[in-house]
């Protein structure tokens, strides 16, 4: 039996190359778009399926939603997805810490994976960036992401998540976002993350560890959305039929806790 997808915000960028790359792929079917309530584009078709506004409109099982929407559509997701039993896979950045306690109570009743990136480059990097962290001690630690002039948030969840990663070996480390002004020398221990907006940049997230004479760069480059789509392929897979939990994208490589 294929794994019954549903994608929301199937009208926007990232949801219609979703929809597409679940149209085409092995093993799995896509069964439902979504788009919010009042959308021009409900009615319309995405992939050969017609958008409606409701999981629950979806008819017969779903297995998998996923979501690339906005932060404040991603509750109301989430609970039509736990409503229908379904596992729930989300790539929205932005998320307030309300509805990250509302994803933590739906993991105890579905299997959900919330990634704030898709890419499993992404994933790699920030396994790298807990070693560095943890080898190179004494090194000042500085992040630069760059996204498209069209992104909402900043800095990138990505960002946020290297630097969580950082602070997770650092436990004394603090995080500043962005400098102006006479700031002074940089104090020891401080992260700072820097966000750039220019263009059509997919994504780029640099982590910079450097001390005296020396430096080591970790750098991820996102050519194309492809690399968000075939990471949320993987979680599809990967999270189908998992027992209630909440999940990583490192987990689909077995990276977590490694």
């Amino acid at each position: 039996m294929p794994i019954r997808v549903v994608v929301c915000g199937a009208a926007g960028r990232m949801g219609r190359l979703v929809a597409a790359a679940v149209a085409t792929a092995a093993g799995l079917e896509l069964v439902g778009c979504i788009e919010a309530r009042g959308s021009q584009s409900v009615g319309s078709k995405v992939a050969g399926i017609e958008v409606t506004d409701s999981i629950q409109s979806v008819p017969g099982a779903v297995d998998v939603v996923v979501e690339f929407t906005n932060a404040h559509v991603t509750p109301v997701l989430l609970e039509g997805a736990v409503l229908r039993g379904a596992a729930f896979v989300s790539g929205t950045t932005g998320l307030s810490q309300e509805t990250m306690r509302a994803i933590h109570e739906a993991a105890q009743s579905i299997a959900v994976l919330h990634a704030p990136n898709m890419s499993l480059g992404v994933a790699v990097l920030r396994h790298l960036v807990a070693q560095a962290s943890r080898l190179l001690e004494g090194f000042d630690v500085e992040i630069v992401e760059l996204h498209h002039r069209h992104k909402s948030d900043a800095p990138s969840g990505t960002a946020l998540a290297l630097a969580q990663t950082i602070r997770a070996e650092r436990p004394s480390s603090s995080l500043r976002t962005g400098r102006s002004g006479t700031t002074g020398p940089k104090p020891e221990e401080e992260i700072g993350v820097h966000s750039v907006r220019a263009g059509g940049i997919a994504g780029e997230h640099h982590v910079i560890f450097a001390a005296s004479g020396e430096r080591v760069v970790l750098t991820h480059k996102a050519e194309s959305r492809d690399a968000f789509v075939w990471g949320a392929i993987r979680a599809v897979r990967f999270l189908a039929g998992k027992r209630p939990g909440l999940y990583a994208i490192e987990d689909v490589l077995g990276l977590a806790g490694s």
